[in-house]
């Protein structure tokens, strides 16, 4: 049968009504990708910020660590020191037994003192090097999470770049219907009133008979198919419009057809 030119239009009009919401899908798929990049952006910014922090407070530690080792050395030469002169003092070659004792007694608190601080400055020095260490670990920890963020952050970038071009191909298909809907046979609306125009044939075609009116009276018919596949697929998706939908099997040219009727 010749297409007349409802034929034409009703799968146009179909496409359209297919094409707009999947353009306000692609418009918020779209928005909705931009905020996460701007959230990528900012958490890989903050990541980054943190990661030059801890880098700061590591090398600080350090250098405090090298301190406080010189400190722990110079203390434990001084005691050395002393130590030696406290063993000289001992010796009997003091002019007096009294100098001797004084002597003795001077290097020895001296001496005791510099073991003292020789030990406060090993224990500073043990103290600054541990602390180093758990800043340089926070500082990698630190760089690796940065690195993370810039990872997710140009992965999101590229998959929104591969995502752009797709929208051109849908504005292209909107005017050839036929290419947008492989594989699946359109009957034009007309050909129903055709057939029931047909009724007064011979009983044996009876078109009219072979198509009752649907118990689902009203709404509209967006799309007629040869397979209930395509048809059922069409209705799915107004239903996840929320928009009610149901599938009618019909007769045309003595086979069954399956329309799409909807009501908004």
């Amino acid at each position: 049968m010749p297409l007349t030119s409802s034929t034409v239009s009703g799968p146009s009009q179909t496409e359209a009504v297919k094409v707009a919401p999947e353009e306000a899908a692609r418009r918020q798929a779209a928005h909705e990708a931009a905020a996460k990049t701007r959230e990528a952006e900012r958490k890989a910014a903050k990541a980054r910020a943190e990661a030059k922090q801890k880098a700061a407070q590591a090398e600080a530690a350090k250098s405090h660590a090298r301190m406080e080792a010189e400190r722990s050395a110079a203390a434990k030469a001084e005691a050395a020191r002393l130590e030696a002169a406290q063993d000289e003092a001992a010796s009997p070659h003091q002019s007096s037994p009294a100098e001797a004792l004084a002597a003795q007694a001077e290097v020895r608190r001296a001496a005791e003192a510099a073991r003292r601080e020789a030990a406060r400055a090993e224990a500073a020095r043990k103290s600054a090097q541990e602390e180093a260490a758990q800043k340089v670990a926070l500082a990698e920890a630190a760089r690796a999470e940065a690195a993370r963020r810039k990872a997710q952050l140009e992965s999101s970038q590229g998959g929104d770049a591969r995502t752009q071009p797709q929208a051109p191909r849908t504005e292209n298909v909107r005017p050839k219907p036929p290419a947008a809907l492989p594989n699946i046979e359109l009957i034009a609306k007309s050909e129903v009133p055709s057939a029931a125009a047909r009724a007064p044939a011979p009983p044996a075609v009876a078109p009219a008979s072979s198509q009752p009116a649907p118990a689902s009276a009203g709404g509209a018919v967006v799309g007629s198919y040869a397979l209930r596949e395509n048809a059922n697929a069409l209705r799915d998706y107004y239903r996840s419009q929320k928009i009610r939908a149901v599938v009618e099997e019909v007769m045309a040219n003595g086979r069954a057809m399956y329309r799409v009727r909807i009501w908004r």
